[in-house]
């Protein structure tokens, strides 16, 4: 008689910590996600490039990560950080083991933070094997970090990409803008 109620108190903790993921939303036209790595990085290549003096402590801490400054779309593999025009995210290397809980979580740390107005975050996500797959992820504000810190600011989002394949996310927040591409398994 027990082992149903196991179940059914498991079945109610799953759907809890499923609310509390951002699931996001499938994309609409006004969304203006691209569907290829070239339609990204022509958008990339529409944001502006901050002078060196405007760069945060934390993305002057980091020019070691693997990946680009430029605007450019890269493979994230499973590094543990990477980099891509003005954002570093960190996560890709335990997203997919994590997914297959039914979690999932990154970091995205800007290259150009905004503290006193963070802006949103928000991540297009296109499935490039699939392009007719598109999806949204949007977390409001971002998280500062005290001085001394390993970061100064970030965005840790908790989402959900909705089904395995090769995925494409373009993160924007205010002037911030990087392309990386996930395979999901």
């Amino acid at each position: 008689m027990r082992f149903p109620l196991v179940v059914m108190l498991a079945a109610v903790s799953a759907s809890a910590n499923a609310q509390a993921m951002n699931l996001g939303r499938a994309a609409v036209a006004a969304d203006s996600v691209p569907s290829s790595v070239q339609l990204a990085e022509a958008q990339g290549a529409r944001f502006p490039i901050a002078p060196a003096a405007e760069l945060s402590q934390y993305s002057l801490r980091t020019a070691q990560f693997p990946g680009t400054s430029d605007h450019r779309c890269v493979e994230a593999g499973e590094a543990f950080r990477i980099r891509s025009g003005d954002f570093t995210v960190a996560g890709f290397s335990v997203y997919r083991g994590v997914w297959h809980t039914g979690w999932g979580k990154l970091n995205w740390m800007p290259y150009h933070p905004q503290p006193a107005n963070p802006g949103q975050l928000v991540v297009r996500a296109t499935r490039l094997d699939d392009p007719t797959k598109q999806w949204i992820f949007e977390r409001e504000g971002g998280m500062a970090h005290a001085p001394g810190a390993n970061l100064d600011y970030s965005y840790p989002s908790a989402f959900y990409l909705p089904s395995p394949g090769r995925w494409m996310l373009v993160a924007t927040a205010g002037t911030n803008w990087g392309c990386f591409i996930y395979n999901l398994s």
